[in-house]
């Protein structure tokens, strides 16, 4: 058991250097536990804990979690996951066939795949927007988007913060810039809640439609626990996948899509009710918390990005994106490689670091080497993937793309 990192303890391996906190997270001890705290009131009476105590609990962690989000909980659901949220929202869009779905030059692979799928079923038009990379403004991403809003999109569904090649998109200049287009929004924020401060009802205004963010990444919560937000026409006729009791519940003081997103069937909601000890644990619940950590974060990122470019011998060289698109990851540009051969070069060195293919299940292909830095992560740890980085270079013959 590691029992480093902010005050908190972790059951990560000792053995095992884990620089991967972006993938699916790590829950710390104290969350296990206040998930377990919960199993127990719902195993001591399941009916009246399912019945009649769950609609409060979830109506209290909803009201924190709307807090924290700069959002009214009345649009706010929980889910199973940021993937399971959009496939809800793609599968029950109604676009007219030769509709234009906008996504950017690295969507997730998920998120990508579930567009592509309804695409095909709808005979919707699937674009990407392409800018250069290394990235080396603000200007020329956004202009990679006006070009193809203008060629007609109707929806632009946009990564908050992208997979492979880490870089936080700044939705307050996007979302006005699909407005003015006409294109309806979608932000997939699977890295956001945790990594910088979110203003949803304000991004509503600008233009934004939904948003969906994981809770088991950045803020720690047990996984299987995320949320989904809609703006308030999309509420009408947004349903959950799962159809149950809460089609005709009778009504109270719960709109009809509260009642149907808080009862999908029987499972356990437990990670959910973690949230509010989650924001405590890690000091999120104060104001300014979040600006502050982005800031600490990005400031570490920063000369961990620097100390490994170095490491690859090219401390001279552009960085994959300007700095204040840095949030809570950072990726190294590693050219054509294996990316499942790199990523086993450092996985058979005992480091848990993700190397990303810019095409998906493509080798070789133009990959990144990923960065994910948390609590749990000391000074040394930076040495240790820094030493590896030079090894695998020299090995792999490692080469930046140009």
């Amino acid at each position: 058991m590691d029992l480093r990192g902010g005050g908190l303890h972790w059951r990560l391996d000792p053995k095992q250097l884990f620089l991967n906190h972006g993938s699916f997270g790590a829950v710390p001890l104290e969350l296990e536990q206040e998930r377990q705290r919960w199993q127990r009131a719902l195993e001591l009476d399941p009916v009246s804990f399912l019945v009649d105590q769950l609609p409060g609990a979830l109506a209290r962690a909803k009201e924190t979690l709307a807090r924290f989000l700069g959002a009214a909980s009345a649009g706010l659901a929980f889910v199973p996951s940021s993937t399971y949220g959009l496939n809800e929202l793609l599968s029950q869009l109604a676009l007219p066939a030769g509709s234009g779905v906008l996504l950017g030059l690295d969507a997730y692979n998920a998120t990508a795949n579930i567009v592509e799928y309804w695409a095909a079923r709808r005979g919707w038009t699937v674009r990407r927007a392409r800018w250069p990379l290394p990235l080396p403004s603000t200007e020329l991403l956004l202009e990679a988007y006006r070009r193809e809003l203008a060629a007609g999109v109707e929806l632009l569904v946009l990564d908050h913060i992208t997979s492979p090649t880490a870089l936080w998109q700044p939705l307050d200049q996007l979302l006005p810039l699909a407005r003015s287009h006409g294109a309806r929004v979608i932000i997939d924020g699977a890295h956001g809640p945790g990594s910088l401060p979110l203003e949803l009802d304000k991004w509503a205004a600008a233009g934004m439609d939904a948003y969906v963010g994981n809770l088991h990444k950045w803020l720690c919560c047990p996984r299987g626990s995320a949320f989904l937000w809609v703006a308030d026409p999309w509420r009408a006729w947004l349903r959950p996948l799962v159809i149950s009791h809460g089609a005709n519940a009778p009504a109270g003081e719960l709109s009809r899509f509260q009642q149907e997103h808080d009862w999908i069937g029987t499972h356990d909601p437990c990670a959910y009710l973690c949230l509010p000890k989650a924001l405590e644990l890690l000091g999120l619940a104060q104001p300014g918390a979040q600006q502050r950590l982005l800031e600490q974060r990005r400031s570490q990122l920063l000369a961990a990005r620097q100390q490994l470019q170095q490491a690859l011998g090219r401390g001279d060289a552009p960085p994959l994106v300007p700095a204040e698109h840095v949030a809570s990851m950072v990726a190294l540009d590693l050219g054509v490689c294996d990316p499942l051969e790199v990523y086993r070069f450092f996985r058979d060195r005992r480091l848990q670091v993700p190397v990303i293919p810019l095409v998906p299940h493509q080798t070789p292909s133009r990959s990144f080497l990923r960065l994910s830095w948390f609590a749990y992560n000391e000074p040394s740890d930076l040495e240790l993937l820094a030493q590896a980085l030079r090894e695998a270079a020299s090995y792999f013959e490692l080469a930046a793309w140009g």
